[in-house]
């Protein structure tokens, strides 16, 4: 909320800050985000990464797809440990990369079967 005081009296306005799905990427703290960007920061660089993670997770966040392919696992094995759901993180960050190395402008993930 803004105040400002004008010559003709006070007025008081509601601000909003809408962020992009760069900023998302560049301010998300969750430990998944964090790692998957932190990840790609050291393969290609902050402004790359976050462009790449912005195109492929316009939301800002990998959770929904680390979700979608642990509950893909689960229903395959059954019983998720913590070390299976690190081990999806590090695919991910994996099938990112090996995306991106073939096509720099890739537009989304293609299709996995775990």
């Amino acid at each position: 909320m803004a105040q400002y005081a004008t010559k003709t009296g006070v007025n008081v306005q509601l601000l909003t800050l809408t962020l992009g799905p760069v900023e998302l990427w560049a301010f998300s703290t969750t430990a998944e985000d964090a790692t998957v960007r932190n990840h790609l920061y050291r393969h290609l660089g902050p402004g790359e990464a976050r462009r790449l993670l912005a195109v492929l997770f316009p939301n800002g966040s990998v959770a929904r797809e680390v979700e979608n392919r642990l509950n893909t696992m689960k229903e395959k094995i059954g019983l998720i440990e913590d070390e299976m759901k690190e081990s999806i993180i590090e695919q991910l960050i994996n099938d990112i990369l090996d995306a991106y190395s073939k096509n720099p402008d890739v537009r989304s993930l293609p299709a996995k079967i775990i």
